[in-house]
């Protein structure tokens, strides 16, 4: 990130150094989707209206040797079961939480959800 950090990419740098504390390694970002937002000027109707905003393209972490995923986003960050079985979503300002929940999840290792 060039010039000037904004609080929000603090954060999520912030969060990032955590993961990879814990010793997450980068594991790609998530897909991204194109869709579209209703807004009060221009609600959506059908196919129509709205505004386009694009949606994923997080970056993604993953625990080696553990099936535990983590994304981190502006505002949000999720930490999950590879099956995709949320654990514990947090906002990415909020470090101590997000390290209090990363050594929980070492002390008590996650088995995977039941189906």
């Amino acid at each position: 990130m060039s010039g000037k950090v904004t609080p929000s990419q603090r954060a999520m740098l912030d969060a990032i150094a955590t993961l990879e504390a814990h010793g997450f390694v980068p594991d790609g970002h998530t897909s991204e989707q194109l869709v579209r937002i209703p807004t009060s000027k221009s609600p959506v109707y059908g196919s129509s209206g709205g505004e386009l905003a694009t949606m994923g393209g997080r970056a993604r972490y993953a625990k080696p040797g553990m099936k535990i995923l983590a994304t981190v986003g502006k505002r949000t960050t999720c930490v999950y079961h590879a099956t995709g079985y949320p654990m514990v979503t947090m906002d990415t300002k909020d470090a101590a939480a997000l390290k209090a929940a990363l050594e929980r999840f070492e002390c008590h290792p996650v088995s995977s959800p039941k189906s």
